[in-house]
């Protein structure tokens, strides 16, 4: 492995969400059991609630977008929905650009193809012999393209 990427849904604003989701868990379940007495009987719903509040937190917590530059190409994944490998072979050019849209998740854009994205307004725009294309983001765009750069001049 030459280069690795790894970028998170760790933002202030995802964090806030996450403690929101889970204070609103936490407090139907302290209304629906602890504030109550015991001998009511009560249903499992929010009980249910509460899980379905943690998965989704978890759910949200996994994704993930990972490039990978590897001796036999590059490779890149949006955890748990997308993977793709590109041969070096295949890749024709890359720069970097400035992505036409904001904020995170896989995008489509009749200039730039596949947009893969978590954060950040920067990218590597990667165009193949094939005529397919796709923007990576990231977080060092310069870096990323200079490797890449690296690998497609020593011709591998």
């Amino acid at each position: 492995m030459y280069y690795r990427e790894v970028q998170r849904f760790n933002q202030w604003y995802f964090i806030v969400l996450h403690l929101l989701i889970l204070g609103t868990g936490i407090l139907i379940l302290y209304s629906e059991y602890l504030a109550k007495p015991v001998t009511n009987p009560t249903d499992p719903e929010p009980f249910l609630f509460f899980v379905l509040l943690v998965l989704i937190n978890i759910f949200l917590i996994c994704i993930q977008l990972e490039a990978v530059l590897s001796e036999k190409g590059m490779s890149v994944r949006y955890f748990p929905f997308a993977s793709e490998f590109h041969p070096w072979e295949n890749i024709q050019q890359v720069e970097v650009v400035t992505l036409p849209f904001s904020g995170p998740g896989i995008r489509w854009s009749d200039d730039y193809g596949l947009i893969y994205n978590v954060r950040g307004i920067k990218g590597v725009f990667v165009i193949c012999h094939n005529g397919e294309k796709y923007i990576i983001g990231s977080s060092n765009p310069k870096k990323l393209a200079m490797e890449i750069r690296k690998r497609l001049t020593r011709g591998m």
